[in-house]
């Protein structure tokens, strides 16, 4: 499990006040609620296996494969979830006998937290997944404008989370040159923290570098509105889209939003929603 899935489903146990644990098959037969999110096996060799809550995913595999025959037939308590609708949608177009949902995780509000209109000279730039190209197009774009004071985070590189937490919390703005994300934690984190975001963003999941995806219909941003910032997909707009991301600075609003769409308290509504509900659906986020 992505540990910060794992956090999530965590925190969400704890406001709801639910006992969880991890363990094999004893626990299980002794659960209501059975969560696996990478391994698959035969629920019908469960004791009382019809009386429990099954969910899957969202880490078995990019696409659907050999993995999910196991578990690879309707019923009303299994689920596969995704942590964002277009991940959804591309399983849904596959010939598969699962009922799928999208569920995404809570995003640490505590954690990550900050004051809106700094008055740093500082720019983030968050970059995974794309052509090392990109990243240099943007640095000597940001230095012919004079704004020299900048720092990179790159996803392949690793990087200290406490420095991480430090910088999104005092810099001016971010920059995001990433390839598609299902969720996108990082970048929902500097939400979380009031940095307005500009993001260089993909419409295809071939977009990532060095990848063999097909030209799938992606996106980096997943959970997005107005408020988190400006998005733009061809860089010869990259000074028309800075000034207006500029002038508009003081006015966005990110850790508004990602409380409101993301959050512990919503997260874990929904997520009693997703047990309780069979038309549970977040088509609307």
């Amino acid at each position: 499990c992505h540990h910060k899935n794992w956090e999530g489903i965590k925190r969400i146990c704890e406001y709801l006040n639910e006992d969880s644990k991890i363990g094999g098959i004893d626990e299980i037969e002794n659960s209501d609620i059975i969560y696996s999110p990478s391994n698959s096996f035969d629920i019908k060799k469960i004791r009382d296996w019809e009386k429990k809550k099954w969910i899957f995913g969202p880490h078995f595999s990019v696409f659907p494969n050999e993995k999910l025959r196991i578990i690879d037939y309707k019923r009303d308590n299994l689920i596969y979830i995704f942590p964002s609708n277009w991940c959804k949608k591309i399983w849904d177009n596959f010939d598969i006998n699962i009922n799928t949902k999208t569920f995404p995780f809570p995003v640490n509000t505590d954690k990550f937290n900050g004051e809106l209109n700094r008055n740093s000279d500082e720019i983030v730039i968050y970059f995974k997944n794309r052509n090392p190209k990109d990243l240099l197009l943007i640095i000597n774009y940001l230095k012919s404008r004079n704004w020299n004071n900048i720092i990179i985070f790159d996803y392949k590189i690793g990087y200290d989370e406490n420095y991480f937490i430090e910088v999104i919390k005092r810099a001016k703005f971010g920059i995001i040159i990433v390839g598609h994300e299902s969720q996108g934690f990082a970048i929902e984190e500097m939400l979380a923290s009031n940095l307005p975001l500009l993001v260089w963003n993909v419409s295809l999941m071939s977009e990532e570098f060095n990848s063999n995806y097909p030209d799938i219909e992606a996106t980096s941003i997943p959970y997005w509105d107005d408020r988190c910032g400006k998005v733009f997909y061809d860089i010869n707009k990259i000074d028309e889209i800075i000034n207006l991301f500029i002038k508009d600075l003081n006015k966005y609003r990110p850790r508004e939003y990602i409380i409101e769409k993301l959050g512990l308290e919503v997260c874990s509504n929904r997520f009693k929603e997703l047990l309780l509900n069979d038309n549970y659906n977040i088509n609307s986020i």
